[in-house]
């Protein structure tokens, strides 16, 4: 295990993450030094927006996956390498708004309900 591995182990339990977040980010962390085929703490920012376009534009993760690499590596930047800022303007995919099955059978149930409610109050005898 490296030391820098290690460091950022240490930072999480620290802080309390989740058994399963520390896993995940460590897996993102570990595909980032995979694509540049070096350690993370050598790369520079540019690199790193290159890492986040190549994510979204060739592997097609979604907006959710995206930034949840983000996470993981602002936080190797900032907590763990411990840069002052984090510079790399990142844009992540928006999510897909398509109406699913449920959001349709919601909508036209509350449209029966209001239906119903106005047939009830019209049938009302004053």
């Amino acid at each position: 295990m490296t030391p820098l591995r290690q460091t950022m182990i240490d930072a999480m339990q620290q802080r309390g993450f989740a058994v399963r977040t520390q896993q995940t980010y460590l897996a993102a962390v570990k595909d980032l030094a995979r694509y540049f085929h070096r350690s993370p703490d050598q790369l520079t920012p540019d690199e790193i927006h290159a890492y986040f376009r190549y994510l979204a534009l060739e592997r097609h993760l979604s907006g959710a996956s995206c930034r949840l690499y983000l996470n993981a590596i602002h936080f190797l930047y900032l907590q763990v390498l411990h840069w002052s800022e984090f510079p790399v303007d990142i844009v992540v995919p928006k999510k897909n708004k398509r109406r699913t099955r449920k959001n349709k059978d919601i909508h036209n149930l509350k449209r029966s309900v209001d239906f119903n409610d106005r047939a009830i109050s019209f049938l009302r005898v004053p």
